[in-house]
């Protein structure tokens, strides 16, 4: 995987309206975090995106409908950033990860299921 670093991407910390851009709830460091947990678990998608949700499945961020759970990771010439989702259409997660986050107890069955189906 080519990795150059990781930018913190301003569109998704304020410098955009919410009407346009995801935006994230918690800090730069717990981001930074979740990307980490992302390539350690290896939890990529056939598009090599990265996915991640906090220890404790908590909000991690919101947009105009909807508070969100899930971190979706993406590169661009190596230079990784990423930004909070809502899993529907293209933005759910591999269902690898989904079933790793179900084994380590970080989401419930239910929750799974509804991550799969795109109704969460």
């Amino acid at each position: 995987m080519l990795f150059k670093g990781y930018t913190v991407n301003p569109p998704h910390r304020g410098a955009l309206p919410l009407a346009q851009k995801s935006q994230w709830k918690i800090s730069e460091w717990e981001e930074l975090a979740l990307f980490f947990d992302a390539q350690k678990n290896y939890w990529k998608c056939n598009k090599n995106n990265l996915w991640s949700v906090h220890s404790e499945f908590c909000k991690i961020g919101e947009d105009i409908n909807n508070d969100l759970y899930i971190a979706k990771f993406k590169v661009d010439q190596g230079i990784w950033h990423g930004y909070p989702v809502s899993p529907k259409d293209f933005d759910i997660p591999p269902k690898n990860a989904v079933k790793n986050w179900l084994e380590r107890k970080i989401i419930s069955k239910r929750d799974a299921t509804k991550i799969n189906q795109g109704k969460f």
